[in-house]
């Protein structure tokens, strides 16, 4: 996923979804622009509206690694007004009650 989470009103949502759907030892590689929460709200308040949300990338790491997934690598850069976070997942594990 690259670019779409910081989109989503409800990105956690999406999240859970991926790492459901992924399949043991297959691969999640998710790009994303982390926005603070002052340019976020701007962006609510504007006549211009970009959808912008802010992410936290801990409970997104913690999500996919409740759904199976380890962390194969994970960066996290610091630009002027926003961080960018590239992280690649590998699903090692499946629970039971996860796929029908």
């Amino acid at each position: 996923m690259f670019g779409v989470l910081h989109h989503m009103a409800n990105w956690q949502k999406a999240v859970l979804e991926a790492g459901r759907v992924l399949r043991v030892d297959g691969v999640l590689v998710l790009a994303e622009l982390v926005y603070p929460d002052w340019i976020t709200s701007l962006d609510e308040r504007s006549v211009f509206k970009f959808g912008l949300y802010t992410l936290d990338i801990n409970q997104l790491v913690r999500t996919l690694q409740d759904e199976g997934c380890v962390t194969v690598y994970a960066d996290q850069k610091k630009r002027f007004l926003w961080q960018e976070f590239e992280g690649v997942f590998q699903k090692k594990w499946e629970k039971a009650w996860s796929r029908v």
